[in-house]
């Protein structure tokens, strides 16, 4: 795949000597610019290494197709090594100028990550660059600590004209929904773009950066999945379950790693959104309907806007739960005008809701309006079902029969012209 939008950070690096580092979250782009660079690198002598997540003991892993070395190395014989290392990399270019390309460097083994300190500290007759790739929040101290001082080059986000490359076969009513989620992630753009959904591709990619948390931010962070972007501190504690100094120790963890961000007072958000989808989608859903209760809970207390409350009460509420039941019907008739796709999901959660002796009117009160709120997101499939349903329950012959003209019309636009005709059949009697 050609690479996007990263001309300037390509043209930084290149102009560099020494160590620099590159920075970026999973996903960003650090191994396809460095393969750009190798390949853009002509007359220098480009080698290329990396660390791995399951070589983190082995020492000079990330070195190890680069130079061969026997492990068990003593820490004496460590800085004749490096030493050796400098002498070895002038003789391998040959007079012409060195490129060294570590990637992953977050996982580097000790010995490795003295290396490229070494590197940084006493430069070699030949010139050389070195670009250390690693993702901050997953670096170690030993890793920052060797880059300190030296130049950083560090990924963002692609912008939205850059990323119409990788979402060329979304239809364009989504790409800016697709946009938003992934955050301007190559990665996350191009899962998406395929699957809709948060792919496997991205929880896994996400997965080792929650595993390195401790327990009480990984909760406080399923805590704030739960309680909505931006959330409070209050409610992500309550979804989580924990006590208030142990969140706040767990949200400053979170703002440590970069998993989150302040955007207002005592308000946070997820880095980008598919990192909050990512970790909605991996707590348990029997934890999910816990931590939503407990969020409704505190925005009950709080005497909190319906809209507010529905999408928690929608995830935790039980069968014949009246007041759950109220708080979604007065959900869907404030943002119905604005968000219609939202209100007959409400009105949807409301009517699952009612229990088994509610009346055919209470049915009725709910499902004709979730009917039209369908139609009026252009849902007409689900509208024409609900309409059907809502037939069912009116006695009324005008009404029933505006409601077949209806159900019919619904029909021709969806292409099913010989159902429309057999319904106002069924209903009228054949036509003349």
């Amino acid at each position: 795949m050609r690479l996007i939008g990263r001309d300037r950070e390509l043209g930084e690096l290149a102009a560099y000597e020494g160590v620099v580092g590159l920075a970026g979250e999973p996903g960003i782009g650090k191994s396809r610019l460095l393969e750009e660079l190798g390949a853009r690198c002509g007359g220098r002598t480009v080698l290329g290494g990396a660390a791995t997540e399951f070589e983190t003991d082995v020492p000079f892993a990330a070195f190890a197709e680069l130079f061969d070395e026997p492990s068990g190395i003593l820490p004496a014989e460590r800085y004749r090594y490096h030493r050796e290392v400098g002498a070895r990399l002038e003789r391998m270019a040959g007079g012409r100028a060195v490129v060294l390309i570590v990637d992953d460097a977050h996982w580097a083994d000790p010995a490795s990550v003295e290396l490229i300190a070494h590197l940084a500290r006493r430069p070699i007759r030949t010139p050389l660059l070195v670009v250390v790739a690693f993702r901050p929040a997953q670096a170690s101290e030993r890793l920052l600590r060797a880059l300190a001082g030296r130049p950083r080059v560090t990924l963002g986000p692609l912008t939205r004209a850059e990323a119409g490359e990788l979402l060329r076969d979304v239809p364009a009513s989504r790409r800016d929904d697709v946009y938003e989620r992934a955050g301007g992630n190559p990665l996350f753009l191009e899962a998406l773009s395929r699957s809709g959904g948060v792919p496997e591709t991205v929880l896994d990619a996400l997965s080792d950066e929650l595993a390195a948390r401790s327990p009480d931010a990984l909760a406080l962070a399923r805590g704030g999945a739960v309680a909505g972007e931006p959330f409070a501190p209050e409610l992500a504690t309550a979804a989580a379950g924990l006590g208030g100094p142990a969140a706040l120790a767990a949200l400053d963890e979170l703002l440590a790693a970069e998993l989150v961000h302040a955007c207002g007072p005592r308000e946070f958000r997820f880095r980008h959104p598919i990192v909050r989808q990512a970790i909605y989608a991996r707590t348990g859903a029997g934890w999910r309907i816990g931590a939503h209760a407990r969020v409704a809970a505190v925005l009950a207390r709080q005497d909190a806007a319906p809209v507010r409350r529905a999408r928690h009460v929608e995830q935790c509420a039980q069968p014949g739960d009246t007041e759950a039941i109220a708080v979604l019907e007065c959900a869907a008739a404030g943002v119905v005008a604005r968000a219609p796709a939202a209100a007959a999901r409400w009105w949807s959660a409301a009517a699952r809701l009612l229990p088994s002796s509610a009346s055919d009117d209470a049915r009725l009160a709910l499902l004709a309006p979730m009917a039209t709120a369908l139609g009026a997101a252009g849902e007409l499939a689900a509208a024409r079902d609900a309409l059907y349903e809502v037939l069912t329950l009116v006695e009324d012959a005008e009404l029933r029969g505006r409601l077949v003209a209806f159900i019919a019309l619904i029909e021709q636009l969806l292409g099913r012209g010989d159902e429309a005709r057999a319904l106002l059949e069924r209903t009228n009697g054949p036509s003349a």
